[in-house]
């Protein structure tokens, strides 16, 4: 992670419920500028109240990381899906 992200800790990130974007990197695992990608390109769920800087909910992150069609399926749910058709 960059320097915008290496003092945050994960024990407060656990106590917040809005995250600002480098909080967010860090509690999903990735870099800034990917963040930066998924917000510009409207991938991720964000806020921003007052028009310039940018807020995630770590709900919302939690619910677009489990998304269904983000699942890569086990060797058994493609056999079983295999054996269906």
């Amino acid at each position: 992670m960059n320097n915008k992200t290496n003092n945050i800790s994960r024990a407060d990130i656990a106590q917040k419920e809005m995250l600002t974007r480098p909080e967010a990197a860090v509690y999903l695992g990735i870099s800034l500028g990917y963040l930066h990608q998924l917000c510009a390109n409207r991938l991720i769920p964000f806020y921003k109240p007052l028009g310039k800087k940018s807020y995630l909910k770590r709900s919302e992150l939690d619910e677009w990381c489990a998304r269904r069609d983000a699942k890569v399926k086990t060797i058994y749910e493609l056999e079983a899906e295999a054996a269906r058709k």
